[in-house]
């Protein structure tokens, strides 16, 4: 497998004040005045950018050894081949890479007439000339082999998987400030596990539990152990639980931040995240309930000076959600809400409910060889203060002086289906034809009212 993702985004630094969404003269939202300037006057080219790019090279062999056991049919005029697994030898190879260049191409402009430098949190005698250009790159690459065995036990629709292997990690980190860069690597290896039950049928347990611990190397300690359980209850339902424990190093986005004019270097401690799960599907009454918490230990986040903190306290964040669906012919309402709280005095800020209902017409139509679903859809959290983002390290900051109130979005849709085609046209946020644009982040609006349209073609020779 190869994936490779690219994505460059201009940034404007948000809107000076949302207040001037109700400003009649700014009608046309293009006109309403943003923190950042253009790369020059009337350019429509941001003269700050932020590009990530990412890729993954994946190659996995693999050998296996079992039973193979050939079943006709009635007839005897068709056969097939069933293959049962026993024993196998696994290899995978993974290459991946991210970069995030920052790019700001006028860093002398200031955002109010005399006002002081746009670089200013970060050092308030910074002079810039005209022709200056501020420029970081900032690179993560690892190579990831591993090589491993399993075992089979069971019954053919009753297998239990067993792997246990090791592997060898190469790390390399880099930050380009066109001066210079500053290079770290590492190479750790590891020992990793897996157990995996899965349900062929009704009435079967599904269970899975893996891990992973690092015994060298700059990760050494760190460890990813995981488990979950879950059985199928036929037109009952189903229920699953589990949990998640992880210890792994600082981000390196977080440690180091170097451009041709500054540098930001962090050392910080090991975080640790505990996840508890359990979740209840009554599939006769379409009800599904859940709950997750989350304990947080050496949290990691930018503070509302842009830098990076860590709170030696540990934090934790309770969810409990619940979803429900009525069902009355063609007709149908879907409900969802979640229900959320952090810890007292934790460097985390969240709405403390959110709502989500869909109603929907359903049915088929020309002797059941269309089949379309048309409605509305209304989505609402309650007041909070949301993170606001900062484009200077492409990054979410904590912020308690801007509370993000909306309205409910509201959108409508129309999808239909043709044998393996399928497309949806939908109106989204069709409340802004009566209210201002709802606020994602302090300074961010999102869009006008949208239209969106898309297809999928599955294509069988």
């Amino acid at each position: 497998a190869f994936v490779y993702n690219r994505y460059k985004q201009s940034e404007n630094g948000g809107i000076q004040n949302d207040t001037l969404l109700d400003v009649a003269s700014y009608a046309d939202r293009q006109l309403v005045p943003v923190n950042l300037p253009a790369l020059s006057l009337g350019s429509g080219n941001a003269a700050v950018t932020n590009t990530l790019r990412d890729y993954d090279l994946y190659l996995q062999n693999n050998y296996s050894f079992g039973k193979t056991d050939t079943i006709y049919n009635k007839d005897s005029t068709g056969v097939t081949i069933q293959f049962t697994p026993r024993f196998r030898i696994k290899h995978q190879l993974q290459l991946h890479s991210e970069k995030h260049i920052y790019r700001d191409m006028a860093p002398e402009s200031t955002p109010i007439p005399n006002g002081p430098n746009r670089y200013a949190f970060i050092d308030p005698s910074f002079t810039f000339n005209a022709s200056d250009s501020v420029y970081g790159v900032q690179n993560w690459f690892f190579i990831d082999n591993k090589f491993s065995l399993n075992g089979f036990v069971g019954k053919r629709k009753e297998l239990v998987q067993i792997e246990a292997g090791i592997g060898n990690r190469i790390d390399r980190f880099n930050a380009d400030y066109v001066s210079g860069n500053n290079t770290q690597s590492s190479v750790g290896n590891y020992v990793f596990g897996e157990i995996k039950k899965e349900a062929f049928s009704a009435g079967q347990w599904t269970y899975q539990a893996s891990g992973i611990f690092f015994f060298t190397g700059s990760a050494l300690g760190n460890f990813d152990i995981r488990a979950s359980a879950g059985k199928d209850l036929g037109k009952w339902g189903m229920f699953s639980a589990g949990f998640r424990q992880n210890l792994s190093n600082a981000p390196y986005a977080y440690s180091t931040f170097r451009t041709n004019f500054y540098d930001r270097s962090y050392d910080f401690d090991k975080t640790s995240i505990t996840q508890l799960w359990g979740n209840v599907f009554i599939d006769k009454i379409r009800v599904e309930v859940g709950v997750r918490n989350y304990l947080i230990a050496n949290y990691l986040y930018y503070n509302s000076s842009l830098t990076p903190t860590q709170q030696s306290d540990a934090l934790s964040v309770l969810q409990i959600y619940g979803g429900k669906e009525f069902r009355f012919g063609i007709f149908s309402l879907d409900n969802e809400v979640i229900w959320q709280q952090p810890t007292a005095n934790a460097p985390v800020h969240l709405p403390a409910l959110l709502l989500r209902h869909k109603f929907a017409i359903e049915t088929t139509l020309f002797r059941k060889a269309l089949r379309v679903a048309v409605g509305i859809e209304g989505r609402y959290h309650t007041p909070y203060y949301s993170d606001g983002y900062t484009p200077y390290f492409n990054q979410f900051y904590l912020q308690d002086t801007y509370k993000v109130d909306n309205v409910p979005e509201c959108s409508a849709f129309f999808n239909f289906k043709i044998k393996r085609f399928r497309a949806f046209v939908l109106g989204d946020q069709l409340q802004q034809f009566i209210s201002k644009n709802v606020i994602n982040a302090p300074g961010y609006p999102a869009q006008n009212a949208l239209l969106r349209f898309g297809f999928t073609w599955i294509l069988i020779n």
